[in-house]
């Protein structure tokens, strides 16, 4: 566990959903918690005040190299804003989806479910016990998952569905 997801697991003083189970904790020091947690309200600060007349925005997080942390870093800012508000992590990461481990719930449906049409949203979001913050996994992947990425399919569905939920 990076000593980012020790520090934010300690600042929401919840329990395990917060952390990968099975991860051990490792000690690190009260200073670099303290930046890391500041620099996740930093991100969050920034986000608003960039989007002030934006109700419900959609943020995309990517990466141009795999373990750059993207995955975890959308966590802990989705863990941090759902404080406040409500909060939707999806998962577009085909080739590495991770989302669903650090919520702690399967990955068998998801995101690829819903853009062939196969199940709808609400379907596709499972339980999580936070009620503020739910996420739509990505579900199973193959070589069409690319091809609907590419597609008008996502622009029709984060414009639909952001408003239903």
């Amino acid at each position: 566990m990076s000593r980012l997801e020790d520090a934010l697991n300690k600042a929401y003083q919840s329990p395990a959903p917060t952390r990968l189970p099975g991860t051990p904790r490792q000690p690190s020091s009260a200073v670099g918690q303290a930046s890391e947690i500041q620099s996740l309200s930093s991100l969050y600060t920034n986000i608003q005040l960039a989007l002030p007349d934006v109700a419900r925005p959609i943020i995309a997080f990517t990466s141009a190299v795999p373990k750059e942390g993207v995955t975890s870093i959308l966590y802990h800012l989705g863990g941090l804003i759902s404080r406040e508000k409500k909060v939707l992590l999806v998962d577009f990461n085909i080739l590495s989806p991770g989302l669903h481990k650090f919520m702690q719930v399967d990955n068998i449906k998801g995101l690829s479910d819903v853009l062939q049409g196969k199940k709808g949203l609400a379907d596709c979001i499972p339980e999580s016990l936070n009620p503020n913050l739910d996420v739509l996994p990505c579900g199973t992947t193959g070589a069409a998952s690319f091809q609907i990425l590419g597609s008008g399919v996502v622009r029709s569905l984060l414009g639909r569905d952001a408003q239903c939920l």
